[in-house]
C-alpha cells in the first residue's frame, strides 16, 4: 500500500499535468480564469502555477504588456471566488468544532466572533488586509481560512480578496512573461554566437585544407624539379 504523502504527491502532479495540457486546449484567458479557482480551492496546487504558466503562454501568443492586465482580473475573479467557497467552509467548521473541542482547549465561539468584530473596515484594514493578500509567500489559502474563522465583514473581505490576488497574480504573470522572454532573448544570443562559432571554425577548415593543398602542390613541383 502507498503512503499517504506519496499519494498526496501523485494527485498534485496529476492536477499539474491536467493544467498544463487544459492551457493549450483552451484560450488562455479561460484557462486563467478557471485555472486560478482550482488553484484557489486545491491547498496543495502551488500558488505561482496557473498564473506564471499564463504570462508565459501570453508571452507565446504575442500579448502586449497592457493586456496582461486582463488577465490578472480574471485570475483574481477566479481566486475571489474560490476564496469565498474556502471562507464559508471555514466559517462553518468553526461554528461546529467550537462547539464540540470549544470547552476542552478553553476557547468559545463567543470569543471568536469578537476578534472579527474588531475588524470595523476602516482604512487601515483594508491596507493591512489587502498588503496581507499582495505577499507571494503568504498562503493564500490560509487568509481565506482565517478570515471564514474570524467572520471578517463579507464586504471588506471580497474587496480585500479581489485587490490583492490581482496584484498577487500580475506579480507571477509578468514574471511568467518576461522570464521567457528572457530566455528567448538568450536563445537568439546563443545561436547567434552558435552560427558565428559554426562559420568561424568552417573558414578554419577551409584555410587548413587550402594551405595543405597549396603546401602539396609546392612539395610536388619541387619532387618534379
Amino acid at each position: 500500500m502507498k503512503p499517504i504523502w506519496s499519494t498526496i504527491i501523485d494527485v498534485i502532479e496529476t492536477l499539474i499535468n491536467y493544467l498544463t495540457q487544459l492551457s493549450n486546449r483552451i484560450p488562455v484567458e479561460l484557462f486563467i480564469l478557471v485555472g486560478s479557482f482550482i488553484e484557489e480551492v486545491v491547498a496543495p496546487i502551488p500558488s505561482p502555477l496557473v498564473t506564471t504558466v499564463t504570462g508565459s503562454l501570453a508571452y507565446t501568443q504575442g500579448y502586449i504588456p497592457i493586456a496582461l492586465c486582463l488577465l490578472g482580473l480574471l485570475a483574481a475573479i477566479g481566486k475571489t471566488i474560490g476564496s469565498v467557497i474556502i471562507y464559508f467552509i471555514a466559517d462553518k467548521a468553526e461554528d461546529f468544532l467550537m462547539i464540540k473541542i470549544g470547552p476542552y482547549i478553553g476557547i468559545s465561539h463567543k470569543q471568536i466572533e469578537n476578534i472579527g468584530a474588531k475588524i470595523t473596515g476602516t482604512w487601515k484594514d483594508y491596507f493591512i488586509f489587502i498588503f496581507i493578500r499582495v505577499l507571494p509567500f503568504i498562503p493564500s489559502l490560509a487568509i481565506s481560512i482565517s478570515a471564514g474563522i474570524i467572520k471578517m465583514p463579507m464586504k471588506l473581505f471580497l474587496i480585500v480578496t479581489f485587490i490583492g490576488t490581482f496584484f498577487r497574480s500580475m506579480i507571477f504573470i509578468i514574471f511568467g512573461y518576461v522570464s521567457l522572454e528572457a530566455f528567448q532573448k538568450v536563445s537568439k544570443h546563443i545561436e547567434k554566437t552558435e552560427t558565428v562559432f559554426e562559420i568561424i571554425i568552417a573558414l578554419s577548415i577551409l584555410t587548413l585544407i587550402f594551405y595543405l593543398y597549396i603546401k602539396r602542390s609546392k612539395n610536388n613541383t619541387s619532387v618534379n624539379s
